[in-house]
């Protein structure tokens, strides 16, 4: 029986090394899984970001060489009822460094609030610009007369011809952006009202400046609202928030 007893126990050492070997094993195995999963993520990761980012700075190439093109064409004025009412007031620094603020304000929320998010975000506004791009190509209709022109200011003059145009109208970016961030941020309850506030203040700057028709301003929410829709439909896989 001794012997026997021995046999036993020797049976179970080797039986529980070789159990706690095979753990090892596991374990060894599916931390090796494990770095490998992590390095295609980030390989999928850089890839994302560099395909992303190559839209975005696409946008503004193709904005400017169609602005370019748009500019060389002389374009008739156009009428507009509500603006043959409305006082012509000079709002331009509300239009040039409140334009530049509302861009800063929201870098600041997508980093603050949403790091995880800037992909999608990048890419919303790469086709907002693109789609915008493609209304102001087929825009016929010129400045409205008395327009105060902003790429007179100090703070765009230097982007005039490159990003910043005299004929980009239908529709109006300064609506569209704040209104776009307020889509974008949603589930932000102050930056989402914020940002519809700005996109009115916007709204209400161009048309007393003359920097846009009613149309533009009107058309500029119905069109973004649809652009944003458009993402979430096309580009919605790059947002880690989506519901």
């Amino acid at each position: 029986m001794d012997r026997t007893d021995a046999r036993l126990e020797e049976l179970e050492r080797r039986f529980q090394s070789a159990v706690q070997d095979l753990k090892q094993l596991r374990s060894e195995r599916v931390a090796e899984l494990r770095a490998n999963w992590a390095e295609t993520e980030h390989k999928l990761s850089a890839l994302m970001a560099a395909a992303v980012s190559f839209l975005f700075v696409c946008s503004f190439f193709v904005w400017s060489l169609v602005g370019q093109q748009v500019d060389a064409r002389t374009l008739p004025h156009g009428s507009d009822i509500l603006l043959d009412q409305l006082p012509l007031i000079d709002l331009v620094p509300v239009l040039t460094i409140g334009w530049l603020s509302i861009h800063m304000l929201a870098i600041y929320v997508a980093v603050m609030y949403c790091p995880r998010r800037w992909a999608f975000i990048l890419a919303t506004i790469g086709l907002l610009i693109l789609v915008r791009t493609a209304f102001v190509a087929l825009n016929p209709v010129g400045a409205p007369p008395g327009m105060l022109s902003l790429n007179a200011s100090y703070l765009l003059a230097p982007l005039k011809g490159i990003l910043a145009f005299e004929n980009e109208f239908f529709f109006s970016g300064h609506v569209a952006f704040p209104y776009l961030y307020s889509r974008v941020f949603y589930r932000i309850v102050w930056a989402r009202r914020t940002f519809v506030a700005l996109s009115i203040v916007m709204a209400a700057s161009v048309v007393l400046t003359r920097n846009h028709y009613t149309m533009d301003v009107l058309g500029a929410y119905f069109i973004t609202h649809s652009v944003y829709a458009l993402s979430r439909w096309l580009l919605g896989w790059l947002d880690p928030e989506r519901s």
